[in-house]
Formats: structure tokens, sequence, C-alpha cells
């Protein structure tokens, strides 16, 4: 299902994620999206208002980083960039708040590795360790 929708993102999106497809020399967003399905929504509510202020931004990569989505980006207009850093801004900490897993209300835990999840998600998480 994930990666249904990780395609869709960049079909929806086709200049936003055109680094996509460069080597991995080239560029970090050859890896794809690299976080959990639950925060794929995030993205694409952060690609609607990006791609609304900036058709020239690219991102150069997104991932998780210390339980919290980092989103970078490359080529914008330089009197747009602040806008667009305040729309990654707004995303990453909305990223506190949502289950990386399942997208639901969730909370940063830090019982063995920094994860944002939901009471469900954390306690499954303990149970598999």
């Amino acid at each position: 299902m994930s990666l249904e929708v990780e395609l869709g993102l960049y079909k929806k999106y086709p200049y936003l994620f055109a680094r996509k497809d460069l080597s991995r020399d080239e560029s970090c967003m050859s890896y794809g999206i690299a976080v959990a399905p639950g925060w794929l929504s995030l993205i694409d509510k952060m690609s609607e208002e990006i791609s609304e202020i900036d058709s020239n931004v690219q991102y150069e990569q997104i991932k998780e980083k210390f339980g919290l989505l980092r989103v970078y980006t490359i080529n914008g207009d330089e009197d747009k960039c602040q806008l667009v850093y305040d729309v990654i801004d707004k995303y990453t900490v909305l990223s506190r708040t949502t289950c990386e897993v399942c997208g639901e209300k969730g909370e940063l835990r830090t019982d063995d590795w920094n994860r944002v999840l939901c009471d469900s998600h954390h306690k499954e998480s303990l149970t598999n360790q």
C-alpha cells in the first residue's frame, strides 16, 4: 500500500520529486521517501502547499531523523524560500504528533529508538522487542 501511495505522490507532484530518478551520487532523493507510511499523508499535504508557493522547488531528501520528519529542498526561488521553509517546519511539527505507522494521533517515544507512535503501535513495538 505505501509503495502505491509513494508512486502516487511522484505522479501528483512530478517536479517536486524530479530528483528521485538521479543516481545516488547526485541526489539523496534517489532513495525515495524514507519514512513509514503513516507520514505519507503529511508529505502529500506539504507537497501541495509547497507547489502552490514555488513551482521551482525540488525535494533533495525526505526522511525520518531523531523521530521527526526531515525535508531538504533545492532550486527554489530565493524570494520564496522562507515561505517554503515555514511549510516544511509546520509539517515537521505535525510529524511529532502523527503516528509514523498509521497516521493517527501519536507521540514521540524514546524507549529504544526515537519514533512517533500511537498507543497501539507503541504497545506492539514493546512486545516485539
